[in-house]
């Protein structure tokens, strides 16, 4: 059975291209076109009062046309953050809405002169990736391999969902230890953000996706929160928030009309979440 691709961010991108850019604290690039680092040491960006808050990851906190313009859990965070501690918290959003897959988003802040300043400056850092990195979004997956779009659910195990996740695990273990090194010590509020299951509720899916996506939602869920925890890091729980105790309801008007990235209500969860998991270190 061929399955329509869930490969919506192309579409998304394509209409990026024609709406033009982003502006204000929200604006992010279609794709990461930043030079190589010349080698040189990271220079931090110039320290400010208050927080600087750093979104770094996947397509999902990108919101604007995504949500019909709607703000991005970043900048919702971002305001809650302020009102709380009193100072003020520059949100700079640097998710990418290009296909970014972990490794990638890896390799690019290694060699981007502008995430690294960023990254090194920033007191909060909300990390979204992995939703790029699922098992029937890739071709070299231990699940059904180069299926390409015509996926095989049947083949979707416990056991290739574990081996995916693990796999995962190492790239963000990866991610993490970048992003701590550039920090060198200072204290660093690391909030790790897990993704939802978009495939329940999705009117095209069959009915076969269903156990098959919760068994690869609850490997990574748990992996990219022990993987959060092993770096001091917190874990926001979006997966359950959006999909129950079970990760199996649909998310439903939690979704944008593509049914992939959050809507207005879906960011406003999202901050919510963060926002419950506090801000130590910084307070």
């Amino acid at each position: 059975m061929t399955t329509p691709t869930r490969r919506p961010w192309w579409a998304a991108a394509a209409l990026l291209l024609v709406a033009g850019c982003q502006t204000g604290v929200d604006a992010a690039p279609t794709s990461q076109t930043e030079p190589s680092s010349s080698g040189s040491p990271t220079e931090k960006e110039p320290t400010q009062p208050g927080y600087s808050l750093v979104a770094l990851g996947d397509s999902l906190p990108f919101a604007g046309p995504d949500c019909g313009g709607c703000p991005s859990f970043a900048t919702l965070y971002g305001a809650m953050v302020e009102e709380s501690a009193g100072q003020p918290a520059r949100v700079k959003n640097l998710s990418m809405h290009d296909g970014v897959t972990t490794p990638v988003l890896v390799d690019r802040l290694r060699t981007s002169d502008t995430l690294r300043a960023a990254v090194a400056g920033a007191d909060i850092v909300l990390i979204s990736a992995g939703h790029n990195d699922t098992p029937w979004n890739l071709n070299d997956d231990p699940c059904d391999g180069p299926s390409g779009n015509d996926i095989d659910w049947s083949a979707y195990t416990a056991e290739c969902a574990r081996e995916a996740a693990d796999g995962f695990g190492r790239v963000l273990d990866d991610l993490l230890t970048e992003v701590e090194l550039l920090r060198d010590g200072a204290p660093t509020s690391i909030r790790v953000i897990n993704f939802y299951n978009d495939w329940i509720g999705w009117a095209d899916a069959p009915p076969e996706a269903t156990p098959a996506t919760v068994a690869v939602l609850d490997a990574f869920s748990a992996v990219i929160c022990d993987v959060a925890a092993a770096h001091d890091a917190a874990c926001a729980d979006t997966y359950h928030a959006f999909n129950g105790p079970d990760g199996a309801s649909p998310a439903g008007a939690l979704l944008a009309d593509d049914y992939t990235h959050p809507s207005a209500a879906g960011h406003e969860l999202i901050a919510d979440v963060l926002f419950d998991v506090g801000l130590a270190p910084l307070y």
